[in-house]
């Protein structure tokens, strides 16, 4: 019973561990590669097959729904 109260808590804390590591990794970031990859994002979001996308009018998510190819 106690094994298996650990192995759900552990599997429970799986999602939070891995979005603390991925913002801790965020946040140490070289300014200039995270600008670098928000600048890769957003002109993603404004070329090919949204070309006739205004820059100004993209926002975030649309952006990296674009980047991402599915839905977020």
């Amino acid at each position: 019973m106690l094994a298996s109260r650990v192995i759900y808590a552990a599997r429970q804390g799986w999602p939070q561990r891995r979005e603390r590591a991925a913002m801790w990794l965020a946040w140490h970031l070289p300014r200039w590669l995270a600008a670098w990859c928000f600048v890769r994002v957003a002109a993603h979001g404004t070329t090919g097959e949204w070309s006739g996308t205004v820059p100004a009018h993209l926002d975030v998510i649309e952006a990296l729904r674009r980047w991402d190819g599915r839905r977020i």
